[in-house]
């Protein structure tokens, strides 16, 4: 049975990475945003989007997606958004648009409905004990005790004494010094696992995919995903 995979972020890398490897084809609502921290996406999660990109707790400051965007903040939720704004258009029309595409239920609907996904989180920091397992319960919750698998990146230590099957954590490049994954060429830093901007590659996507590839068919993704002349 394949195992269907739902992106939580932290920022759009990680849904674009999921499209560009063949896994999704449907956007959900936090595809294209940027998460302020684990923290914020549980309440965000608990208060069933209260709040989520209110007009007058909106801030446009700076330019993304190669300057066609603006960056927009919540200061509500501490959301982020760099797809949705575009610099060429009055903000307000972006605004209604944006306020259209908006649909939370059609991700609690994902969360709660899927038999035994696999969500993703790739963290850019370090994230608490309590953050995490407050991530894990609040998709427990969401999900009526029935059975998942979270699975998180993160470049720090990680203890790997959960107790939890349903609980996976990765230290980048973990993968790749414990074997998990073989790479011809050690030389990646994290910035680079992290999607960070690089002169020669842009976002280092076909990396990511070769790491995350062998963990996936780990968990019974049921089909390999991606061809890694790494691997």
């Amino acid at each position: 049975m394949e195992r269907e995979i739902i992106s939580l972020g932290k920022n759009c890398f990680t849904a674009n990475l999921l499209r560009r490897m063949g896994i999704i084809k449907e956007k959900d609502i936090l595809d294209g945003m940027a998460t302020g921290s684990l923290r914020s996406l549980c309440e965000l999660l608990e208060n069933k989007f209260a709040n989520f990109f209110l007009w007058d707790n909106l801030q446009f400051y700076g330019k993304s997606n190669n300057g066609r965007n603006w960056t927009v903040f919540d200061t509500a939720t501490t959301f982020r958004s760099g797809h949705d704004f575009r610099l060429s258009k009055p903000k307000e029309e972006s605004y209604v648009k944006f306020q259209k595409k908006i649909d939370p239920d059609m991700l609690y609907k994902r969360i709660a409905e899927t038999e035994n996904p696999i969500f993703l989180r790739i963290n850019s920091a370090a994230t608490s004990i309590e953050d995490t397992m407050r991530l894990h319960d609040v998709i427990v919750n969401l999900r009526n005790q029935e059975r998942f698998t979270l699975l998180i990146f993160q470049d720090s230590e990680v203890s790997k004494d959960w107790g939890l099957e349903t609980l996976k954590m990765y230290r980048v490049p973990e993968p790749i010094y414990k074997g998990i994954v073989k790479l011809s060429d050690a030389r990646y830093t994290w910035k680079t696992f992290a999607g960070g901007w690089t002169a020669s590659n842009g976002f280092d996507f076909t990396h990511w995919s070769c790491l995350i590839n062998q963990i996936f068919l780990e968990l019974g993704v049921g089909r390999k995903v991606t061809t890694c002349k790494f691997l």
